[in-house]
């Protein structure tokens, strides 16, 4: 999928991603390479897994 970082704290780990389809998609530090640092309204390509808390973003690349 593509999409765009809504909000991203890299400090706190986490943020979200709204993606073409207009949902939003948490996504973790834990499912980023390692070194990678994200900003609001960087566009990205990505997965989305279903875990017990609900979708995330995984397989993250800077588009």
């Amino acid at each position: 999928m593509r999409g765009i970082v809504r909000w991203y704290n890299n400090l706190k780990g986490f943020g979200f991603v709204l993606g073409e389809d207009g949902e939003d998609v948490i996504i973790r530090r834990s499912n980023l390479p390692i070194g990678t640092y994200l900003y609001a309204g960087e566009k990205v390509l990505y997965s989305i897994v279903d875990t017990y808390r609900g979708p995330q973003v995984t397989k993250v690349k800077k588009a």
